[in-house]
């Protein structure tokens, strides 16, 4: 596997992404693009996209919760008078 510090990741990718978005390594490891000791991207965060749309998926949820509590109240009622 290839190892790029962020830098050349970025050049390669045509990105500007930063840091908060992979794993780095905490030491000094070789940049196959620059040649240069630095830290160099492990992997990519899986939660990365989860974590920036949080603000459009929690609110969904509460969204869907809200909607179906009538349902949720109905079913319990219900349940209860065929417990009786």
């Amino acid at each position: 596997m290839s190892l790029y510090c962020l830098e050349c990741w970025n050049r390669i990718t045509h990105t500007k992404n930063n840091a908060n978005k992979y794993i780095m390594t905490d030491y000094d490891d070789l940049c196959e693009g620059c040649g240069e000791y630095k830290p160099v991207i492990l992997y990519e965060k899986r939660a990365y996209y989860s974590y920036k749309f949080r603000f459009v998926i929690i609110p969904l949820i509460i969204l869907g919760k809200l909607l179906t509590f009538p349902y949720w109240v109905y079913k319990a009622i219900r349940l209860r008078k065929k417990h009786k």
